[in-house]
């Protein structure tokens, strides 16, 4: 099967949940039965179970760390700032939180990193 189709596959498995079943998801289910395994499909390692060569990244492992802190960031301030959203802009507001995310240590300012992309 296609990693394609192996997507589809898992996220056709949740798509279709009634409102009975979504109430059992809370982060940590969510976390192993979906995000972990779309990973997975992706090619991460997400259960370190390959070690990294020995030289300059000698202990590094890959975690999922960084993915948390960002849905966590990206919940709150939907819900903080916007309160809620609709489908149709979803992906906007997703796109705007990963820059945010991505550029979260730059030390120019926000205005300055837009303005040299245009």
């Amino acid at each position: 099967m296609s990693i394609e189709e192996q997507i589809a596959e898992l996220v056709d498995k949740y798509e279709g949940l009634d409102v009975r079943h979504l109430r059992r998801f809370n982060e940590e289910n969510t976390k192993k039965d979906f995000i972990l395994p779309l990973f997975q499909h992706l090619g991460w390692d997400v259960t370190n179970s390959v070690l990294p060569p020995c030289g300059d990244n000698a202990g590094a492992s890959i975690h999922t760390d960084s993915i948390e802190g960002f849905w966590s960031l990206l919940k709150r301030d939907i819900g903080g700032v916007y309160h809620s959203v609709s489908e149709k802009y979803l992906q906007s507001y997703i796109n705007e939180y990963g820059f945010r995310y991505n550029h979260r240590k730059d030390t120019k300012s926000m205005f300055k990193t837009i303005l040299e992309r245009v």
